[in-house]
């Protein structure tokens, strides 16, 4: 039953994404041909709509498949309509998913970000870093050496870049940890309904002015400041990583 509720949900998505497509391919185009800037708002907004109708498709068959309930805290009083830079560990293709469920209709849908063609958005956003750089895996943290139990060394060029070009923008940062405590599941295990208990921690951070704008690829002392920031946020995210997985152990018992 599992192989097949996988086959149908993976259907269902890949349909689901080709009608998105579809629907998004008119005013993308539009967008593309017609650069005023009256134009690029209007068919953003649309655009937008259309990736929050993608989102919300695929949140009620991951519903439907995962019954598990998921403990998602900290997205009390976001803005539908804010600014947001959104960093979060990383370990597994499901944490987009993860990701999109846990703020749909909470902030602007989700966008990775291309460099400088960030100057160009001019409707409320949401960005989002993962700040590792690549998945967590044993191997990847053995090679590293790195400084965290749970997690691989935190890069902040991306992050910089995102706070160069619309850093006064943004009214917060979301600190997000993602945590599976049975396991960090494959994106067919989530097809296939078998993920387990996943927890969602929120926290708002206030962006410090001195980071803010400025170019940190030239700018060293720029960087390190960046770099601090980044690292004391990883250690506490380490820390609750730790907690989680022991309470969660301790409640099994």
């Amino acid at each position: 039953m599992s192989l097949l509720r996988g086959a149908f949900n993976r259907l269902l998505l890949g349909a689901n994404t080709l009608l998105a497509f579809a629907l998004m391919a008119p005013p993308a185009l539009l967008k593309l041909l017609v650069p005023a800037d009256g134009v690029r708002t209007g068919r953003d907004r649309v655009l937008n709509r259309l990736a929050g109708g993608w989102v919300a498709v695929n949140n009620a068959w991951i519903a439907g498949a995962c019954p598990v309930p998921w403990q998602i805290r900290g997205i009390e009083g976001l803005n539908p309509r804010g600014w947001y830079l959104v960093s979060s560990n990383h370990q597994s293709w499901v944490d987009i998913l993860v990701l999109q469920r846990s703020f749909h209709g909470r902030i602007p849908f989700l966008k990775f970000f291309l460099k400088r063609e960030l100057i160009w958005v001019r409707v409320p956003t949401a960005v989002i870093n993962f700040v590792e750089g690549t998945r967590f895996t044993a191997a990847k943290h053995a090679a590293q050496s790195s400084s965290y139990r749970h997690l691989l060394e935190p890069r902040s060029g991306g992050l910089g870049v995102a706070l160069a070009t619309m850093g006064e923008q943004f009214e917060a940062m979301l600190d997000v940890t993602i945590v599976y405590p049975e396991g960090t599941p494959s994106f067919w295990t989530l097809l296939c309904g078998r993920m387990g208990a996943v927890t969602v921690d929120v926290r708002q951070r206030a962006i410090p002015p001195h980071l803010l704008g400025g170019d940190p690829s030239g700018d060293k002392a720029r960087r390190q400041h960046i770099r601090k920031w980044i690292e004391a946020q990883w250690k506490d995210k380490d820390r609750l990583i730790r907690g989680l997985l022991a309470a969660h152990r301790g409640a099994r018992r």
